[in-house]
């Protein structure tokens, strides 16, 4: 009985410091690059670090599919100015590029002009698929 209590405990020991080890290696790579991407209730969130080591984020929203996210509603130009802050403003392809590296399993769709729900599907003839090579540039 001891013997499998003992290799129980190293089991989980092991599996605990992988998992720190894997959060301390991408935590210096999003440091080290300065911006990173997390899934959120309403979509994707971009972060970028700013000066005294502080994210700041916007939301990118997505329609819901399943029980997951299933496309994320990239704005025009001029709502992604509008809606999104000021450090993120006129750089809507670059952050576009960077999410599609991250999140290369969902589709990207333009975000109608009017949609009423931040949540809402998108009914057939409003939106338009956007078609990004997968592989990262």
């Amino acid at each position: 009985m001891e013997t499998w209590i003992t290799y129980i405990s190293a089991v989980i020991v092991v599996i605990g410091v992988s998992l720190t080890v894997w959060s301390k290696i991408r935590e210096h790579r999003e440091d080290r690059r300065g911006w990173r991407t997390s899934f959120d209730t309403f979509g994707l969130r971009y972060a970028e670090k700013k000066e005294g080591g502080r994210w700041d984020s916007l939301l990118i929203r997505a329609t819901l599919r399943g029980h997951g996210l299933g496309d994320l509603l990239i704005p025009s130009e001029s709502v992604w100015n509008s809606r999104h802050p000021e450090w993120a403003r006129g750089r809507r392809e670059e952050i576009i590029a960077r999410v599609r590296t991250e999140a290369q399993a969902l589709s990207f769709l333009e975000e109608p002009i009017q949609s009423p729900e931040p949540m809402s599907g998108l009914a057939p003839g409003h939106g338009t698929s956007l078609t990004f090579d997968k592989t990262p540039s």
